[in-house]
């Protein structure tokens, strides 16, 4: 699960991250930040996207994170995909139903 936030949301405050990047069939590239002792992803960068993709899986308090929408449901699990939120069988090219979902939220 991720968490969709812009650049200036996220700061390292300690430590250091290692970095793996890949060339995505679009051409953008798409770079990983881990932790170099356990290689948890932490959060990803893409270089034709402003926003950050944040592992939610990595913050100390998850109580509050309700998921809007889920992608590459083709590839999942049965047991694992969500009733009642945004599904898309891959990746959506258009955000904008998610972030209406995410509003009404409150």
């Amino acid at each position: 699960m991720s968490l969709v936030l812009p650049a200036a949301a996220i700061a390292l405050t300690c430590g250091v991250t290692e970095s793996d990047s890949r060339t995505l069939p679009s051409g953008a590239v798409s770079t990983f930040l881990s932790c170099p002792g356990c290689h948890s992803r932490l959060w990803s960068e893409r270089d034709d996207r402003p926003g950050m993709g944040l592992r939610a899986g990595t913050l100390d308090d998850t109580s509050w994170v309700r998921p809007v929408a889920q992608f590459w449901v083709s590839s999942a699990q049965p047991w694992a995909v969500a009733p009642g939120i945004l599904t898309y069988d891959e990746q959506p090219t258009d955000p904008g139903p998610m972030l209406a979902a995410w509003q009404a939220l409150g």
